[in-house]
């Protein structure tokens, strides 16, 4: 029997992977997944005259199919267009708010001719941006993680991951994705039970790699050190989608001492993506992902998608921005890849608190957010433990109603976030206090955080 029992990770792992069609395993994926691995390396030269060629060609693309962008270039010729730089002095950047305002005229005239999808933005600027993909650059999107991944031994077609990041359905704590070679674990029920839950089911199917928010992933490795849980040791955690802190890692490296720590860094609009090497604990940016630049002043990154014709993303003003850099290729891993990004700015937020479920990460605060129309922009104040306040503001001449239905709609998502015993508050307000870059802080968090700790 101890012999049988020895191989059930190996029998469940086999179970949950036979007769799923999973996506990564459809031709375009792996068309795209070739081409990343291979172009690694490739020389500085070739790998700039590829992005080069693919941004010229976006261009003239997006100058035919779009009405907003034909308007805002009129008077720009692209085939004087020569250079990186030429790029930059002609081409006017775009911000958030006024991709959002003009969206509608932004979208190709050709939209009916793609298999589309609808995605958004996280939200964590307090105010969510939803477009279009493809399901063809859904699957260069996933190539590219992957490709990422392959640095700590992922591989897409055999390795099964937990997830420790986005929302369970069903009020359940574990979700299960035959299809996608995952299982996701609810980050809003830590305790010593559910824990221990995850932690047999992760056995159960032979999981082999974490993957989710720097700040759930802290908050499972504070609880497993402070219970002295017992808990699978993955290949390992691949983080994404927050900022990462020297704290977080050290204690995530003392729960976990025998998993390599991988991070990567990019955004819904797929205007920039980057992850660490095998030697170097920074960000290695894609040049044949997207084109970046970065204010020389203020660190404000500006990100210009390659590839999405249906709603492009041109000069488009990111809400990040990096305060160490450099433009010089990795001396450990030799990739053609620019720039490495040592530090980023910009995305440091408070987390807020649930008498319930404890701190709640930044990241799945934005999920009440993704849907809005009416309210611009939002920010999240705590003072107690007991009450969150909600400052908005909304959009020129609109109906009350819709503001009303879009409160209770954000509501609703935080008391499912934070538990029935937190109170909601909120306020209207003309604007939020901007720093020298436009950007407002989303979370303002007076509480004594170190006394909850």
């Amino acid at each position: 029997m101890k012999l049988v029992e020895k191989f059930f990770p190996i029998i469940n792992k086999l179970r949950f992977k036979i007769g799923s069609k999973t996506r990564q395993y459809d031709d375009r994926f792996w068309e795209w997944y070739l081409f990343f691995n291979e172009s690694e390396s490739w020389t500085y030269d070739k790998m700039k005259e590829y992005q080069f060629a693919q941004l010229k060609s976006i261009l003239y693309e997006i100058q035919k199919t779009s009405q907003y962008y034909r308007k805002k270039w009129e008077g720009i010729n692209i085939d004087r267009i020569h250079s990186f730089d030429d790029f930059s002095a002609q081409i006017p950047k775009i911000s958030r708010f006024e991709y959002r305002q003009h969206f509608k005229n932004i979208t190709s005239n050709k939209q009916s001719d793609f298999n589309i999808t609808i995605s958004s933005t996280s939200g964590t600027t307090g105010h969510a941006l939803q477009f279009y993909n493809t399901i063809e650059d859904n699957y260069r999107e996933w190539a590219a993680i992957c490709h990422q991944w392959r640095r700590v031994g992922y591989d897409p077609a055999n390795s099964i991951r937990a997830e420790f990041r986005g929302f369970n359905h069903n009020g359940k704590i574990i979700n299960y994705y035959p299809k996608s070679n995952m299982i996701r674990c609810s980050i809003l029920h830590y305790n010593r039970d559910t824990i221990r839950e995850y932690g047999n089911e992760i056995k159960k199917y032979g999981i082999d790699y974490f993957h989710g928010y720097p700040s759930a992933i802290y908050f499972l490795a504070k609880k497993i050190l402070a219970d002295s849980i017992s808990f699978p040791q993955p290949k390992a955690i691949l983080l994404a989608s927050e900022q990462i802190f020297d704290w977080q890692i050290n204690t995530i490296k003392d729960a976990f001492n025998d998993s390599k720590i991988f991070a990567h860094y990019g955004c819904a609009e797929r205007t920039v993506l980057g992850g660490y090497c095998e030697k170097v604990n920074a960000y290695h940016i894609m040049p044949h992902y997207s084109y970046i630049e970065i204010d020389k002043n203020t660190g404000e990154i500006t990100g210009t998608n390659l590839y999405n014709t249906i709603n492009g993303f041109i000069r488009y003003q990111m809400t990040d921005s990096a305060s160490q850099y450099d433009y010089s290729l990795c001396d450990k891993c030799k990739r053609p890849y620019y720039p490495i990004i040592k530090k980023l700015a910009g995305r440091t937020e408070d987390y807020l608190y649930s008498i319930e479920k404890g701190f709640i990460p930044p990241a799945i605060i934005t999920y009440p957010l993704k849907q809005l129309h009416s309210i611009s922009e939002v920010q999240f104040f705590q003072e107690t433990e007991e009450e969150i306040i909600v400052n908005y503001t909304v959009m020129d001449d609109l109906n009350n109603q819709d503001i009303n239905n879009e409160i209770i709609l954000i509501k609703k998502g935080l008391i499912e976030i934070f538990g029935k015993k937190m109170q909601i508050r909120f306020n209207k307000v003309d604007s939020f206090e901007r720093n020298s870059s436009g950007k407002f802080k989303w979370i303002v968090s007076n509480l004594n955080q170190k006394n909850i700790l």
